[in-house]
């Protein structure tokens, strides 16, 4: 997959979202809202940078909002369980409260989808943005606070050191 693919494929993946969700990734109050939940939980700058990535992982879809989000908040944020419970329950209620059902109905549709389309040839888009999940908590460093430009700016350098990986990928 040549790399202009590549990112095509995020770019298509944002454009697919319906304009509620895309509307909230895009603005400044997101980020606001998250430097707020971590002032108020007292997270370390790492932990606040991993509470984006999860939480935007959710808004892109990538992440179940009921079934993944708990647990990878828990292993990267390293806090106590009512601690994850109460930030969770922030999240949905300050960002997610307006578009939590639709996220949760596009993974129902998703489920449908790909089932129909298991034969496929082509690397599949939850593969992909794993990828740059991975290389993110790996490779790009957590920043406290950062803006949405310097999220996509880092995003694009996942892009890059992740096409050796998804080039490589093989679906069984």
């Amino acid at each position: 997959m040549e790399q202009e693919e590549f990112k095509n494929l995020i770019v298509e993946r944002f454009n697919n979202l319906q304009p509620e969700i895309q509307a909230i990734i895009v603005d400044p109050n997101y980020i606001k809202e998250l430097i707020a939940l971590a002032e108020k939980y007292k997270l370390t700058p790492e932990q606040a940078g991993f509470l984006e990535l999860h939480t935007t992982l959710v808004l892109i879809e990538n992440t179940h909002p009921d079934e993944e989000y708990n647990s990878e908040l828990a292993e990267d944020l390293k806090l106590a369980p009512e601690i994850i419970t109460k930030i969770i329950s922030d999240v949905n209620e300050n960002i997610l409260k307006n578009v939590i059902g639709m996220i949760r109905q596009n993974f129902i549709e998703d489920d449908k989808n790909e089932k129909a389309s298991s034969n496929s040839k082509f690397v599949s888009m939850p593969f992909v943005i794993k990828e740059m999940e991975i290389a993110l908590k790996e490779g790009v460093g957590m920043e406290y606070g950062r803006s949405k430009s310097d999220f996509l700016t880092d995003l694009s350098s996942v892009v890059t050191s992740s096409l050796s990986n998804i080039k490589n990928h093989k679906i069984d």
